[in-house]
């Protein structure tokens, strides 16, 4: 720990005495000086890197402070001490995963110093992607004899060359095939082809491979070959969902993509390519359906429609008139009704209890289904049964010769049975003599009911 700790402080004064030569000197591609304050920057802005300026956001603390110094290093970076620095701060910055943002951040930059690429280099090496750490080298040397340019190119020659040894000896073999054949083949950042593609002799090592097809969602992997082996692998591309978008000229209309509730009109999606059956579902309104063969790679799909009122029609009457239609489980009204305009299709059509004037109770139809074709007038007739209460006074309960009577009305006289009566509520009176045995209000319901104490 103590070890790690001193060779941190040993990189941040090497960085301060950097800095301090690069002010005097003049580095490449920089035309203010680097600021020395370590400070964390969030992203990159490629023109202020370009100026030799990094910019600090303090409500957005969220890049490790050892990749701020890491960029400033790559940008004013001129010769082996200072590719030394950033070799160490790279170890520290693997240790931590941070080397993908170091390599986003890099990204940013437009005009990039031989440091910058020399910087990519090492990145690449340690991640296994020998041949675009050796791109990097080459585009490093390049940069570096550009006018203007202060950079050691020996410190470039040294390590171009040990990257260049493995990719002329170990060597594997290399065969991509996909589905579909002929989609572009890209190994390490090289256009290979179109597939099957193979290449006899490549370095040993970790590859990129990039396989991508128009119409396709492209498929990136990396594969690892051994001295004299053979990497094979066989790629399948996904079909790309093609964007569509559904208007109605009444908006809310429900969309169904081969039979699957997927919104409302106006609707914006994808839809995979193949065969695809659109549906478009509105109360008053015809189904819309849609059938379409959707292309790979296909531009994308709009549609309009204007959708057709209803004009199947169910006439419903009831014996007795008067009960509450009830039509797929709502409450529309009193019968006989008309419901106009419905669409084609499958209802359910029933009634609600209701009672007539006279105080009968009608029991509640179950609902039935009724189709009905586009253009179709179907007539229902419902006949709620009326609702019956039986009384029965049996024997044991009052004194038999008791009179019951209902609403001051005689119904029998103790024992008695199965006398019918309209349900509801009634005052009962029950006498044996000139004694009232019970005098109260009493609910009768459909079916039996029993009076005793």
């Amino acid at each position: 720990m103590q070890g790690l700790i001193m060779r941190r402080m040993v990189v941040v004064i090497l960085f301060l005495v950097l800095i301090g030569c690069s002010q005097k000197s003049g580095h490449y591609a920089m035309e203010e000086p680097v600021s020395a304050d370590p400070t964390l920057h969030v992203g990159v802005d490629s023109e202020n890197i370009q100026n030799g300026r990094v910019e600090t956001d303090l409500d957005e603390l969220v890049i490790d402070r050892r990749v701020s110094s890491l960029m400033e290093m790559a940008i004013s970076a001129r010769d082996e001490a200072d590719i030394d620095m950033i070799d160490a701060l790279l170890a520290d910055l693997s240790t931590a995963g941070l080397l993908d943002t170091v390599v986003e951040e890099l990204s940013l930059i437009e005009k990039r110093t031989p440091g910058v690429y020399f910087t990519l280099a090492a990145i690449y090496g340690r991640k296994g992607l020998r041949e675009k750490a050796y791109a990097a080298m080459v585009a490093a040397e390049e940069a570096a004899l550009e006018p203007g340019a202060v950079f050691s190119l020996t410190a470039i020659y040294g390590r171009k060359a040990l990257l260049a040894t493995p990719i002329e000896s170990g060597v594997c073999s290399l065969t991509v095939t996909s589905d579909p054949p002929g989609s572009r083949v890209l190994v390490d950042g090289k256009d290979a082809g179109p597939a099957p593609v193979r290449i006899e002799a490549i370095r040993a090592g970790v590859h990129e491979i990039v396989v991508s097809c128009l119409g396709y969602d492209s498929v990136r992997t990396e594969l690892e070959g051994i001295d004299g082996g053979t990497i094979a692998t066989e790629v399948i591309l996904k079909a790309s969902p093609v964007p569509c978008s559904i208007k109605t000229d009444v908006d809310g209309a429900i969309v169904f993509i081969d039979n699957v509730e997927t919104g409302y009109t106006p609707w914006n999606g994808t839809l995979y390519p193949g065969n695809r059956e659109l549906r478009l579902v509105s109360n008053n309104y015809e189904t819309e359906e849609i059938f379409l063969s959707v292309p790979i790679g296909g531009n994308p799909i709009h549609i309009e429609r204007e959708l057709t009122t209803g004009s199947a029609k169910i006439i419903v009457d009831c014996d007795p008139p008067g009960p509450s239609l009830s039509f797929n489980g709502m409450e529309l009204g009193a019968l006989p009704l008309t419901c106009e305009y419905l669409p084609a299709g499958v209802y359910e059509i029933g009634s609600f209890n209701f009672w007539t004037s006279d105080g009968t109770l009608y029991n509640a139809v179950k609902p039935m289904l009724i189709t009905v074709e586009k253009g179709q007038t179907v007539n229902v007739k419902l006949k709620p049964i009326r609702a019956i209460a039986l009384l029965t006074a049996p024997v044991g309960g009052y004194p038999n010769g008791s009179v019951v009577e209902l609403d001051g009305k005689k119904i029998g006289v103790v024992p008695f049975a199965n006398i019918e009566h309209n349900v509801g509520m009634f005052l009962i009176r029950i006498k044996a003599g000139s004694k009232i045995l019970l005098d109260t209000v009493i609910s009768l319901n459909s079916g039996m009911n029993l009076i005793q104490p």
